[in-house]
């Protein structure tokens, strides 16, 4: 138990630190006060969660610790040693906004529980019916026999089957099961001639099936992700029969458009609701914008500034399309290229340089820095002029003045800025830009923390040389992060589930690989992505003064 008096900075709940303001505030009284340095009140360890994440943290330390004595740390108990690194996540707290984002998820997730029961339900009732359903579909293969020589065998792995050819008669005849014994079901895909429908093992190591309700419910989790599950159902449909696949059909539209969207919802109308209490501390943009406008809108020469804009936007416009017919010779990229590269930029660059001269012929050049996209034009210009000087151009290499090339392709945002329904959308949409930043940082942080925590579960379980047929095989840190970031996009994320998995040395390792990775998938998937979301409908509302102006409008 702790003492209220020794609560770290923001180690306690809202209603915790409510509780100890309110004791002290009734202790003016000299009784009261001798009562509580009496009687001090005391708050349980395990009432915060950062302490229950502590204390998971360094128990599984010493056992990963003891463990290692016996050097059993590695392969079957590996868990423990990523385990261990939970304590690290702490450091989602280093700023504000990532305090902010915790503490909106966390109240999202109280909102959302009973949605999230309702899912969870639903998730395990598919998983009995996949069970009852496609049992032992998975183990049916097509093994085919040499007819000359009955020892040489090849079974296809993904070739699933429910029935074969008789080499004599040309008919389906039913699977063998595992004793080898002919059954009398025929259904599903028939195994061409000498080869024979039998049941061997699941795929991957016999990870992937419906056989028991965990491989189930990961199976139904990919149904879910809406992301490589028509694999899973091509296979029972081989394996069994075509209306195997409206299982499929009704677990995608009760999980994912249904169940999926509608925990979506509860999570962006709670973020949205807790974003509201911090709005008013993000107006220091706001605040330099709209001093840069009232400093640009009434003299005379910044007006003409703003007409001249016209001849420089067409100079980039046939800039870039003049670039976007480069073509390599040889490998090189012909010197006219960098010719037209050369002199946009000397252009750029005088014209950001009369800019900032306007500003200090106007009286006050800070206000110049006060915009965005002087930033941007300055920083682009710049760069773009160095990198693409005779000199400069002569001793890179091709491929790395492509990407050096970025600094001018970034002008283009002008020519698109120009068009004014498309600058409308962009004002709104990036109405504020601090949300995000601080969404990305967060995300970023969570990303690499959580790579961490991953990398020591996986390492040593997939073999080097599998990087021959999959390249994320999540060996090492780096390998690690990006595989993560491929579970996030959904792009083929269960290559990274799958070969993980055929890998693992034992069940135990195979289940806790299967709850990192799904985890990781809804955490940033379902969770961050849905904040995104949430910023982006938040910034396209209307204010409320913004709204009366319109209504007026539309009366008169």
């Amino acid at each position: 138990f702790l003492d209220h008096s020794q609560l770290a900075d923001g180690a306690g709940s809202s209603s915790e630190m409510d509780d100890v303001s309110k004791v002290e505030s009734s202790v003016n009284d000299k009784t009261s006060v001798n009562k509580f340095d009496k009687f001090p009140i005391h708050y349980a360890f395990f009432r915060t969660d950062w302490n229950r994440i502590d204390f998971i943290s360094i128990v599984c330390f010493w056992i990963s610790f003891f463990l290692s004595l016996e050097r059993r740390d590695i392969g079957k108990y590996q868990v423990f040693r990523s385990l261990m690194c939970l304590r690290i996540l702490r450091l989602l707290n280093i700023t504000k906004g990532s305090r902010v984002i915790l503490k909106g998820l966390k109240d999202s997730a109280l909102q959302a529980k009973q949605v999230l029961a309702l899912l969870v339900c639903f998730w395990i009732l598919l998983s009995i019916i996949g069970v009852e359903s496609f049992k032992a579909s998975f183990k049916r293969h097509c093994v085919w026999t040499n007819p000359n020589d009955p020892t040489d065998t090849y079974s296809n792995e993904f070739q699933f089957c429910g029935s074969y050819l008789d080499a004599q008669t040309l008919q389906p005849m039913a699977y063998f099961d595992e004793l080898h014994l002919s059954t009398e079901s025929i259904k599903g895909y028939t195994c061409p001639v000498n080869s024979k429908c039998i049941m061997t093992e699941n795929p991957y190591n016999n990870r992937v099936s419906f056989d028991n309700i965990a491989q189930s419910m990961q199976s139904v989790f990919v149904v879910m992700s809406a992301n490589t599950f028509t694999d899973l159902m091509y296979y029972t449909m081989d394996s069994d029969s075509m209306v195997s696949s409206l299982f499929f059909i009704i677990s995608l539209f009760v999980l994912t458009v249904w169940m999926i969207n509608l925990f979506v919802a509860v999570i962006i109308h709670s973020y949205k609701e807790e974003d509201k209490s911090r709005k008013s501390h993000n107006s220091w943009h706001k605040k330099y914008r709209d001093l840069y406008a009232k400093f640009t809108e009434k003299p005379k020469i910044f007006k003409i500034s703003r007409k001249l804009d016209v001849v420089f936007i067409i100079i980039i416009f046939i800039s870039f399309v003049y670039n976007c017919t480069k073509q390599r010779v040889n490998g090189e990229i012909p010197k006219k290229y960098n010719l037209c590269d050369f002199v946009t930029s000397i252009i750029m660059l005088f014209e950001i340089i009369g800019r900032f001269c306007l500003f200090v012929y106007a009286g006050n050049w800070k206000v110049f820095f006060y915009s965005v996209f002087n930033w941007v034009d300055l920083i682009s210009a710049i760069f773009a002029f160095v990198f693409s000087l005779p000199p400069v151009f002569n001793s890179l290499e091709t491929t790395v003045y492509g990407w050096l090339s970025i600094f001018g392709i970034i002008r283009f945002y002008r020519v698109v800025r120009f068009i004014k329904p498309i600058r409308k959308s962009w004002e709104l949409a990036l109405k504020r830009t601090r949300p995000f930043a601080e969404l990305i940082l967060f995300g970023a942080m969570l990303l690499y923390f959580s790579g961490i925590i991953m990398s020591r579960l996986f390492e040593g379980i997939v073999p080097i040389s599998e990087m021959s047929d999959d390249q994320w095989i999540m060996c090492n840190l780096p390998n690690c992060i990006v595989s993560l970031f491929i579970i996030t996009t959904t792009e083929n994320w269960t290559n990274v589930l799958y070969v993980a998995e055929k890998y693992s040395p034992n069940t135990f390792t195979a289940l806790c690989v299967a709850i990192y990775l799904i985890s990781w998938f809804a955490i940033s998937n379902t969770v961050l992505l849905s904040i995104f979301i949430a910023i982006i409908t938040d910034n396209l509302e209307l204010p409320e003064a913004e709204k009366r102006i319109t209504q007026i409008k539309q009366f008169v």
